[in-house]
Formats: C-alpha cells, sequence, structure tokens
C-alpha cells in the first residue's frame, strides 16, 4: 500500500481528542472546559456552605422535626384545615393578580 505524498493536515479537533483518547483523559478537559479541580472545591464549597451550625443545633433542629411530625399525625383534622385555608388563600390572591394585569393591559 502506498502513502500519500500530501497526507491530510490534523485539524485542531482532531489533533486534541486522539490525545485525550491516548492519555485516557476526557475530551474536554483538553480544552480546560471540564477542570475536575474547581469542580471538586465547588463541590466541597457548597457542601461546608449547607453544613448546619454545630451538633447541638442539628440535633434541636431534629428534635423540632420529630415533634412536628408527630404533632400533625395527632392532629390530621388540623393540617387539613391549615392547608385548605392556604390554598384558598393563594387561589384569590392568583385571581387577584390575573385582574390587576388584565387592568394594566387594558
Amino acid at each position: 500500500m502506498e502513502r500519500d505524498e500530501n497526507p491530510a493536515p490534523i485539524d485542531f479537533i482532531t489533533f486534541p481528542a486522539c490525545f485525550a483518547i491516548l492519555f485516557h483523559l476526557p475530551f474536554f478537559s483538553v480544552y480546560g472546559i471540564i477542570n475536575t479541580r474547581n469542580r471538586n472545591n465547588i463541590n466541597n464549597t457548597k457542601a461546608l456552605m449547607t453544613q448546619k451550625g454545630t451538633s447541638m443545633e442539628n440535633k434541636a433542629a431534629a428534635a423540632r422535626r420529630k415533634y412536628m411530625k408527630e404533632w400533625r399525625k395527632r392532629n390530621r383534622d388540623r393540617v387539613k384545615a391549615y392547608n385548605e385555608r392556604y390554598w384558598n388563600r393563594k387561589a384569590e390572591e392568583a385571581e387577584a393578580d390575573t385582574e390587576e394585569q388584565e387592568k394594566g393591559s387594558e
């Protein structure tokens, strides 16, 4: 088999893709689009920001959640009434908003 005198030039897309495959790298990391170090730092920062205070605060929050869960279980009728009033109020607010928008568009 004969070789071409003028082989096709390697374009800017083909070379990085071949390089990435050759060295078992994600293709886009060659372009710097995916930077795992930065991504990990961002995830770690988010995790630190979402941690809630001290362990005592966490225990207090867990105790409140437990109490409220039990209260809701004991008072299902009150919870149902609260929710019904809440959603009726939200429906009235939505109606008022649509009426205001209709008046404003006239």
